[in-house]
């Protein structure tokens, strides 16, 4: 039988604590857990676990006399008590465990064996072609096997087959994507884009800068984009069976219906509707090129003899916006149908107009009149 106890050095303890502290001690080759601690005044522990060659876990916290680099006696456990002590813990173990439920699996070919949601044990199909799976050696050898291509090694690797990152072709990145430069016609697959150049290539500045949107392709003379502007607008354009894009088209929201048309070329290029008033009277400007014009004027009577029926002299009313060309105009007296009005578009800017009635009026009348044409 070998020594029974070990007791090279001392050890100091503290009431409370599981750490006992060993000076020019050996522990770590000599005690194993279950071994009994006698310290000088005989309070006995037993220990958990051996940390060092000087430090030693107690199982419980210590509870006798305080003491510093004093005396003390480790009893060793016999091997074979400590050996069948270990034993017994792992029966248990492994008799608590879910081990215990593949006990009643019986075993069959190419069957798997996993616990289900209830945490009960069964077996599953488990095919030739699952076996040779996972008899690959590597991960690239399993990609092979299933006929899979490697993750993409770019947001913008368009390999067929290949599995998708993080941020692919701008799907779920939070950051700019925009794989092809500063050239919006670059773009050759369906995608996000969300630009890092202010102003694109094949931009239309007047929608804003820094496009944010997404490309689609059917084909190479198949295409769309649709993109919103920072601080700007919304616009799409499209190549249909061309290899040519059309120019960017403006989207209209609450933000840009109303405000300054404009038109190049004959295209309309800003707003949808104006409207507009001054002295001269109130306007309306449409994308389509239509203009119409409204204004109230006073005239002091309408007693010139003109054969059976008396006018008033001949008026002008200056546009409060221009036209293209003379505009078509009516008028109207505001108080009574017995009083008519002929107007005619004189100039691009004027409207010259008279009121007639079967009587002479010496009284101010008031005449509302309209006009309307084309200011492009």
């Amino acid at each position: 039988m070998g020594i029974t106890y070990y007791d090279t050095g001392t050890a100091t303890l503290s009431v409370g604590s599981k750490t006992m502290t060993g000076q020019g001690t050996l522990w770590a080759g000599w005690v194993k857990p279950g071994d009994q601690v006698i310290p000088q005044e005989g309070t006995s522990g037993v220990v958990d676990a051996v940390v060092s060659n000087t430090e030693i876990t107690l199982k419980n916290p210590y509870r006798g006399v305080a003491q510093a680099a004093q005396p003390y006696t480790i009893m060793r456990t016999p091997d074979v008590v400590f050996t069948e002590s270990l034993a017994r813990q792992v029966l248990q173990k492994v008799n608590d465990s879910s081990l215990v439920a593949l006990a009643g699996l019986l075993p069959a070919a190419r069957r798997g064996v996993r616990f289900d949601a209830t945490a009960n044990a069964e077996t599953f199909p488990f095919s030739d072609k699952a076996v040779s799976l996972l008899g690959q050696n590597d991960e690239a050898a399993m990609r092979t096997f299933l006929n899979v291509a490697p993750k993409q090694s770019s947001a913008n690797d368009g390999t067929a087959g290949a599995g998708l990152i993080t941020g692919a072709f701008g799907l779920g990145g939070t950051d700019y994507f925009q794989p092809t430069g500063t050239n919006l016609n670059a773009l050759d697959r369906t995608q996000i884009l969300s630009a890092n150049d202010s102003g694109p290539t094949n931009w239309d500045g007047a929608l804003g800068t820094y496009p944010m949107g997404f490309h689609i392709q059917r084909s190479t003379t198949v295409q769309g984009q649709f993109a919103i502007g920072f601080n700007g607008h919304a616009g799409f354009r499209a190549k249909i069976d061309t290899a040519s894009w059309q120019p960017w088209r403006k989207l209209f929201d609450t933000r840009n219906v109303l405000g300054t048309v404009s038109q190049s070329g004959g295209v309309p290029t800003g707003a949808l509707m104006e409207s507009g008033s001054n002295a001269n009277g109130s306007y309306r400007r449409y994308a389509d090129g239509l203009q119409t014009c409204e204004h109230s004027i006073n005239i002091s009577d309408v007693a010139v003899p003109n054969g059976a029926i008396y006018g008033s002299g001949s008026i002008t009313w200056t546009q409060p916006a221009a036209y293209a060309q003379p505009p078509s105009a009516q008028g109207e007296d505001t108080s009574s149908e017995n009083i008519w009005v002929a107007a005619r578009g004189s100039l691009a800017t004027t409207v010259v107009f008279k009121a007639w009635c079967f009587t002479a009026i010496a009284s101010v009348r008031t005449i509302r009149l309209r006009s309307w044409g084309r200011w492009f």
